[in-house]
């Protein structure tokens, strides 16, 4: 991962394990718990200080993700534990957890 990253994790116990893996310092943030919209998850993307590490749920990482590439609608199933690598508005990068 890039130097400068902020994990931002969702309030669940789940995604807390999950971010607990990476062993750095992790800010809950109770707009992406489970439900989460569009919207919030892509706030909480925007109020990382840096490159943010984004730890939530399905279907509304899915839904994000797909908004970024105008889907607007649509539902992208994401593999648990699945890295994705955006920036500016590409995919760089998608790491099946087996890899990681």
């Amino acid at each position: 991962m890039p130097v400068g990253f902020e994990v931002v994790a969702s309030p669940a116990a789940r995604a807390q394990e999950t971010a607990k893996a990476l062993k750095v310092r992790i800010r809950i943030d109770p707009a992406l718990a489970p439900g989460a919209s569009v919207n919030d998850i892509l706030g909480a993307a925007a109020r990382a200080a840096k490159v943010a590490v984004i730890v939530g749920h399905q279907p509304d990482l899915g839904c994000a993700i797909a908004h970024l590439f105008g889907r607007e609608q649509a539902e992208w199933r994401l593999q648990k534990g699945a890295l994705w690598w955006i920036e500016d508005d590409l995919v760089k990068a998608v790491i099946s957890p087996d890899l990681l």
